[in-house]
């Protein structure tokens, strides 16, 4: 058996390879046993295809875009990271393009080792699916509708923003003082102040909201790889595996009610999308 790779880079992160010495990889690995003709089937269809003759092995199209793809992949321009393009209408992949990546059509020997020997940062990860990141700002949605959702919730409330947050610590870029922001400026402005206090008066249900966006559950996504295990596809927020390096947070747990009275200051930079937040591109892709 051949396999083409007419995309090269662009795709392989994503695509994997199926290669005797380095093993099976992405959808190659994931597809593997449709590929192969290996997946159980219903005994319709395994009485249907043996009627008609056809082998068990099946074709397999996929959402992407190869224009977007190869699109995406070039603005990376060899630097570490992602990009995510989903169809709004029906929430299909169609690009998700990761860097550095490799060209799987090159010849064996010491590239691909040096590949491998990357790990983590190197083109075998596919950073779009399976690498978290701090989300920022773009975490603020999150924020912004865990609040329209709160009963009660007056649109007219708001925060004067001077700059920083005078119990959490939080800062405007550049200490720019808003002044007055409800919720309506506050997204316009991205206005930190803002939700770092909405944030803390939302307490658990902003963990509430997140789960409701996929955060702190495994995607139901063929390019990630369940069998794996893999922790690296799950985005987490207000989690404690989030960040290990605090001894005052059990690690390995979401928080509890008690935990957002105790740590105010943690969860007002977890609304803001920094610290206790991190997130996979495609993660972020679907809140936005």
């Amino acid at each position: 058996m051949k396999r083409i790779y007419p995309s090269g880079p662009a795709f392989f992160p994503l695509i994997g390879i199926s290669h005797p010495v380095y093993g099976k990889k992405g959808l190659e690995k994931r597809l593997d046993p449709w590929l192969a003709g290996s997946a159980p089937q219903g005994i319709f269809t395994e009485i249907l295809r043996f009627l008609s003759g056809r082998e068990r092995t099946c074709d397999i199209r996929l959402t992407l875009d190869k224009g977007l793809q190869e699109t995406a992949f070039k603005a990376l321009a060899g630097r570490a990271g992602a990009v995510v393009v989903l169809e709004t209408a029906t929430g299909k992949i169609l690009a998700a393009a990761s860097a550095p990546s490799f060209d799987p059509a090159t010849a064996p020997g010491i590239e691909w080792d040096r590949a491998a020997g990357l790990k983590d940062r190197g083109p075998f990860v596919n950073r779009a699916l399976g690498k978290r990141y701090p989300p920022g700002s773009t975490y603020k949605l999150v924020t912004a509708s865990a609040l329209l959702s709160k009963k009660g919730y007056d649109l007219a409330w708001g925060v004067d923003c001077r700059g920083r947050h005078p119990e959490y610590g939080i800062r405007e870029h550049n200490h720019k003082a808003h002044g007055w922001m409800s919720l309506k400026n506050a997204v316009a402005l991205s206005c930190n102040v803002f939700f770092a206090e909405a944030g803390v008066r939302l307490g658990p249900d902003l963990l509430t909201m997140s789960g409701w966006y996929g955060f702190n559950r495994r995607p139901d996504i063929i390019g990630i790889d369940r069998e794996d295990r893999d922790p690296r596809s799950l985005s987490l927020v207000l989690a404690s595996r989030a960040f290990a390096g605090r001894s005052d947070i059990n690690r390995g747990r979401q928080w509890r009610p008690v935990d957002f009275k105790h740590n105010p200051k943690l969860v007002a930079q977890g609304a803001v999308g920094q610290n206790v937040v991190e997130a996979t591109p495609l993660q972020m892709a679907m809140v936005g």
